[in-house]
């Protein structure tokens, strides 16, 4: 993941200690869908110092080509980093024929702000549209050209690892035994089967 290191000349900022955080965060991805049913996560970027703006590329996967599956995005109300919302856009990469992939990347700016969880750290929800035809896992990651601008200073940052949304199960086959035919309509059957075949003798 690509992050822009913004350097500011403020006295009194030392380096702290390393630190490793997973960001950005995905929050509340299900453990599986259904096929025509759309289910929704949260992109969150917790704890940035001087945070200013951001592209965060989000890939989806399939293992079926062309895949049945649509992406609409909301900036974060009430939690959004920043107080003007209107330069949020989701932009959608059209998957090439065949393709087994795509992408959206969500963007947005503004003043520098401190994002602490839970308060003004939510960028968006994702809401994701698999269709009737979907099968098969969905698999959910931040690609490579996600950028977020922060003071990166005392800070080691890495992507959170490929989410796989699971094909929810379906219902298991009717096990209902068919009855069977009761035993005087076989005798009868029986007996015209019989009497058809001597007819047939003479």
């Amino acid at each position: 993941m690509k992050r822009m290191l913004m350097t500011f000349a403020v006295v009194g900022l030392f380096a702290s200690s390393a630190r490793a955080d997973t960001i950005p965060e995905i929050v509340g991805l299900p453990g599986t869908y259904t096929p025509g049913t759309s289910f929704t996560f949260e992109v969150r970027v917790p704890g940035l110092p001087d945070f200013s703006g951001f592209a965060v590329q989000l890939v989806f996967e399939t293992t079926v080509p062309n895949p049945d599956l649509t992406i609409t995005a909301v900036a974060g109300a009430g939690q959004y980093p920043f107080t003007d919302a209107s330069n949020f856009t989701l932009n959608q990469t059209a998957p090439d024929p065949g393709a087994t992939f795509f992408s959206a990347t969500i963007t947005g700016s503004g003043p520098l702000t401190f994002t602490t969880a839970g308060t003004n750290d939510l960028l968006a929800f994702v809401t994701v549209n698999p269709g009737t035809n979907l099968t098969g896992p969905i698999t959910v990651s931040i690609g490579g050209e996600t950028v977020l601008i922060y003071n990166m200073e005392g800070r080691n940052d890495s992507p959170p690892e490929p989410a796989i949304v699971q094909q929810a199960d379906l219902p298991p086959p009717s096990t209902t035994p068919v009855p069977a035919p009761a035993s005087a309509v076989l005798l009868g059957l029986g007996g015209l089967l019989l009497a058809a075949r001597n007819r047939l003798l003479r």
